[in-house]
């Protein structure tokens, strides 16, 4: 369940954070499209398959999206994932679900939803009555631009909301395609950072000298000042040790640092596989099965 690895936070998560929103979008509005609403979208509804595909589950509390299921009703649904407007018994429609994506979102980022954790109907009024927690306020080195996806997913007012899960899910793509490739040319200036120090470690002169040329004689002014000890030794020239090139140190610069900022871009469609590179966290295989 996805539900475990936002409260483990794990690498997977992190590697994998914009492929399973997209994904989950998808799923959702898949489901839209077929003329339906969820209406209890969390992440104990949805499955993470051995190959991080996301699975949309649990269609017990699902309704058709018609006039009469879009009257105001009773309040079905998960406390911490409702949209005002449901709570409020207003009319509702697919925008309560694109709500519950913006919740969900914000969990795979900060662990918390965006209100204090609601266990009766009088603290899911918290949703009416309290604007959400800014994300990058938890979450200061979050994307700007996933930050106020998902903070405008979660607006009070559904006209001000994205209106499909599929406006949400084109955001997340932008993202995804500008963050991965800022990730990859960032690791090609740094491979040209350290292919360049090396070639200037391998040109820098030594006191060797070359086969066939002669040598140069040391200034009177120096040999004079040698001391009676050094005049007595064999002055055969002994050749220095050739110079080994330091490895190459990446320069400090003002280039954002994106694999720190957001971990998932590793992960991402269209990257090279750099699991191999990536430290492994233990347990991480069976964190599925646990």
């Amino acid at each position: 369940g996805l539900s475990l690895l936002v409260d483990l936070q794990t690498e997977q998560l992190r590697r994998h954070r914009i492929s399973y929103m997209i994904q989950l979008g998808e799923a959702l509005d898949y489901f839209h499209q077929k003329g339906y609403i969820h209406r209890d979208l969390c992440p104990r509804n949805i499955m993470v398959t051995e190959d991080d595909k996301i699975q949309l589950i649990d269609f017990g509390l699902t309704v058709p999206n018609t006039p009469d299921f879009r009257k105001p009703g009773n309040r079905t649904g998960t406390a911490n994932y409702m949209a005002p407007e449901l709570i409020k018994r207003q009319p509702t429609d697919q925008r309560i679900d694109v709500f519950s994506y913006a919740v969900t979102c914000f969990e795979l980022y900060t662990k918390r939803h965006p209100w204090d954790a609601a266990m009766t109907i009088d603290a899911v009024l918290q949703h009416i009555n309290k604007p959400p927690i800014n994300i990058k306020t938890l979450v200061p080195r979050i994307d700007d631009q996933v930050a106020e996806t998902i903070m405008r997913g979660l607006e009070a007012n559904p006209a001000d909301r994205w209106q499909t899960a599929s406006d949400m899910v084109a955001e997340f793509r932008q993202i995804e395609k500008r963050l991965v490739t800022a990730n990859q040319e960032a690791k090609t200036r740094e491979k040209q950072s350290a292919a360049t120090k090396v070639d200037a470690g391998k040109k820098q002169p030594t006191l060797k000298q070359s086969k066939g040329a002669k040598p140069t004689a040391a200034p009177k002014k120096q040999a004079a000042k040698a001391s009676p000890i050094a005049k007595k030794k064999d002055t055969a020239a002994v050749p220095d040790a050739p110079e080994i090139p330091k490895p190459a140190i990446k320069p400090a610069s003002s280039e954002p640092d994106f694999s720190a900022d957001s971990e998932e871009i590793l992960a991402l469609p269209g990257m090279p596989d750099d699991s191999s590179e990536m430290p492994s966290v233990p347990g991480d295989d069976h964190l599925l099965e646990d």
